[in-house]
Protein backbone atom coordinates (compact mmCIF):
# COMPACT_ATOMS: atom_id res chain seq x y z
CA UNK A 1 0.00 0.00 0.00
CA UNK A 2 1.40 3.31 -0.82
CA UNK A 3 2.32 5.60 1.78
CA UNK A 4 -0.55 8.26 2.77
CA UNK A 5 1.19 12.15 2.99
CA UNK A 6 -1.73 13.23 3.13
CA UNK A 7 -4.93 12.93 5.10
CA UNK A 8 -7.06 15.53 6.07
CA UNK A 9 -10.22 18.13 4.97
CA UNK A 10 -10.73 21.54 5.25
CA UNK A 11 -13.85 22.24 7.01
CA UNK A 12 -17.15 23.79 5.03
CA UNK A 13 -17.23 26.65 6.75
CA UNK A 14 -13.54 27.56 6.80
CA UNK A 15 -14.23 27.28 2.60
CA UNK A 16 -16.82 29.60 2.77
CA UNK A 17 -15.03 31.87 4.59
CA UNK A 18 -11.93 31.30 1.79
CA UNK A 19 -14.11 32.31 -0.64
CA UNK A 20 -15.50 35.37 0.94
CA UNK A 21 -11.77 36.43 1.43
CA UNK A 22 -10.93 36.03 -1.84
CA UNK A 23 -13.77 37.83 -3.01
CA UNK A 24 -12.90 40.80 -0.77
CA UNK A 25 -9.30 40.48 -2.39
CA UNK A 26 -11.03 40.18 -6.39
CA UNK A 27 -13.06 43.35 -5.24
CA UNK A 28 -10.03 45.56 -3.40
CA UNK A 29 -7.73 44.81 -6.27
CA UNK A 30 -10.26 45.01 -9.17
CA UNK A 31 -9.57 48.84 -9.51
CA UNK A 32 -5.79 48.41 -10.47
CA UNK A 33 -5.74 45.14 -12.59
CA UNK A 34 -5.62 44.53 -16.26
CA UNK A 35 -6.50 41.67 -18.42
CA UNK A 36 -4.09 40.84 -21.27
CA UNK A 37 -4.51 38.31 -24.08
CA UNK A 38 -2.10 35.92 -25.23
CA UNK A 39 -0.96 38.20 -27.74
CA UNK A 40 0.15 40.78 -25.95
CA UNK A 41 1.35 38.56 -23.09
CA UNK A 42 3.80 37.36 -25.98
CA UNK A 43 4.80 40.87 -27.88
CA UNK A 44 5.53 42.90 -24.26
CA UNK A 45 8.85 43.20 -23.36
CA UNK A 46 8.73 41.49 -19.71
CA UNK A 47 10.67 43.68 -16.63
CA UNK A 48 13.16 40.83 -14.68
CA UNK A 49 15.05 40.94 -11.86
CA UNK A 50 17.91 42.47 -14.49
CA UNK A 51 15.87 45.20 -16.05
CA UNK A 52 14.23 45.96 -12.55
CA UNK A 53 17.62 47.75 -11.59
CA UNK A 54 17.88 49.64 -14.92
CA UNK A 55 14.11 50.88 -14.82
CA UNK A 56 14.79 51.90 -11.24
CA UNK A 57 17.50 53.97 -12.48
CA UNK A 58 16.29 55.12 -14.74
CA UNK A 59 13.32 56.86 -13.06
CA UNK A 60 15.97 58.34 -10.57
CA UNK A 61 17.58 60.18 -13.21
CA UNK A 62 14.68 61.82 -14.43
CA UNK A 63 13.83 62.83 -11.57
CA UNK A 64 17.46 64.60 -11.25
CA UNK A 65 18.50 65.18 -14.97
CA UNK A 66 15.05 66.30 -16.36
CA UNK A 67 16.79 67.89 -19.19
CA UNK A 68 17.41 64.66 -20.93
CA UNK A 69 13.85 63.72 -20.90
CA UNK A 70 12.96 63.14 -24.24
CA UNK A 71 10.04 64.70 -25.68
CA UNK A 72 8.04 61.81 -26.44
CA UNK A 73 8.82 60.57 -23.42
CA UNK A 74 5.64 60.44 -20.52
CA UNK A 75 8.06 61.05 -17.56
CA UNK A 76 5.41 61.46 -15.26
CA UNK A 77 4.02 58.12 -16.40
CA UNK A 78 7.07 56.21 -16.14
CA UNK A 79 6.87 56.79 -11.82
CA UNK A 80 3.68 55.78 -11.65
CA UNK A 81 4.16 52.78 -13.92
CA UNK A 82 7.48 52.11 -11.74
CA UNK A 83 5.41 52.79 -8.55
CA UNK A 84 2.49 50.45 -8.85
CA UNK A 85 4.36 47.51 -10.15
CA UNK A 86 6.78 48.21 -7.07
CA UNK A 87 3.63 48.30 -4.74
CA UNK A 88 1.89 45.02 -6.01
CA UNK A 89 5.19 42.77 -6.58
CA UNK A 90 4.93 41.65 -2.59
CA UNK A 91 1.39 41.17 -3.08
CA UNK A 92 1.97 39.04 -5.94
CA UNK A 93 4.71 37.59 -4.56
CA UNK A 94 2.71 36.75 -0.94
CA UNK A 95 -0.44 35.53 -3.69
CA UNK A 96 2.03 33.31 -5.89
CA UNK A 97 3.42 31.80 -3.09
CA UNK A 98 0.05 30.68 -1.59
CA UNK A 99 -0.93 29.69 -5.07
CA UNK A 100 1.90 27.39 -5.17
CA UNK A 101 1.21 25.69 -1.83
CA UNK A 102 -2.06 25.38 -2.92
CA UNK A 103 -1.43 23.98 -6.48
CA UNK A 104 0.89 21.37 -4.64
CA UNK A 105 -1.53 20.12 -2.01
CA UNK A 106 -4.21 19.95 -5.08
CA UNK A 107 -1.47 17.80 -6.58
CA UNK A 108 -0.74 15.43 -3.64
CA UNK A 109 -4.31 14.67 -2.98
CA UNK A 110 -5.59 14.78 -6.56
CA UNK A 111 -2.64 11.76 -6.57
CA UNK A 112 -3.16 9.75 -3.89
CA UNK A 113 -7.27 10.14 -4.67
CA UNK A 114 -6.18 8.65 -8.23
CA UNK A 115 -3.95 5.82 -6.32
CA UNK A 116 -6.32 4.38 -4.38
CA UNK A 117 -9.17 4.67 -6.87
CA UNK A 118 -6.90 2.40 -8.93
CA UNK A 119 -6.65 -0.54 -6.08
CA UNK A 120 -9.77 -0.16 -6.47
CA UNK A 121 -10.54 -0.21 -9.73
CA UNK A 122 -7.88 -3.45 -9.85
CA UNK A 123 -9.78 -5.30 -6.98
CA UNK A 124 -13.07 -4.73 -8.65
CA UNK A 125 -11.52 -6.47 -12.26
CA UNK A 126 -10.55 -8.89 -10.52
CA UNK A 127 -13.83 -9.59 -8.84
CA UNK A 128 -15.93 -9.22 -12.24
CA UNK A 129 -12.87 -12.07 -13.67
CA UNK A 130 -14.27 -14.02 -10.84
CA UNK A 131 -17.74 -13.41 -12.12
CA UNK A 132 -19.03 -10.88 -9.52
CA UNK A 133 -22.08 -9.34 -11.23
CA UNK A 134 -21.78 -6.50 -9.27
CA UNK A 135 -18.20 -6.33 -10.57
CA UNK A 136 -18.88 -6.44 -13.35
CA UNK A 137 -21.26 -3.56 -13.85
CA UNK A 138 -19.15 -1.28 -11.77
CA UNK A 139 -16.38 -2.26 -14.29
CA UNK A 140 -17.98 -1.05 -17.02
CA UNK A 141 -18.93 2.34 -15.29
CA UNK A 142 -15.01 2.81 -14.09
CA UNK A 143 -13.84 1.40 -17.12
CA UNK A 144 -15.20 4.49 -19.69
CA UNK A 145 -12.20 6.42 -18.06
CA UNK A 146 -9.98 3.96 -20.05
CA UNK A 147 -11.58 3.42 -23.41
CA UNK A 148 -10.06 5.79 -25.24
CA UNK A 149 -6.20 5.17 -24.52
CA UNK A 150 -7.61 1.42 -24.78
CA UNK A 151 -8.62 1.49 -28.30
CA UNK A 152 -5.61 4.05 -28.85
CA UNK A 153 -2.93 1.31 -27.97
CA UNK A 154 -5.21 -0.93 -30.17
CA UNK A 155 -4.63 1.13 -32.89
CA UNK A 156 -1.53 1.62 -32.58
CA UNK A 157 -0.65 -1.48 -32.46
CA UNK A 158 -2.79 -2.71 -35.48
CA UNK A 159 -0.88 -0.02 -37.11
CA UNK A 160 2.26 -1.15 -36.41
CA UNK A 161 2.07 -4.84 -37.09
CA UNK A 162 -0.06 -4.05 -40.54
CA UNK A 163 3.25 -4.20 -43.00
CA UNK A 164 0.72 -2.13 -45.20
CA UNK A 165 0.39 0.65 -42.93
CA UNK A 166 2.29 3.99 -43.50
CA UNK A 167 4.84 5.07 -40.65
Amino acid sequence: MPKNLISMEVPAETLTKLQEKLKELRELLAPYLVTLTLEDRKSLPKMSDKTLAFVSKTAEYVKSNPKLIPPMMEAEELGKDFTLNQSLQPVYNSLKQLVDNLSDTLMLSGHEAYAQALLYYASVKMAAKLGDQDAKSIQEDLGKRFVKQSRLAKSAETTSSDPNSAP
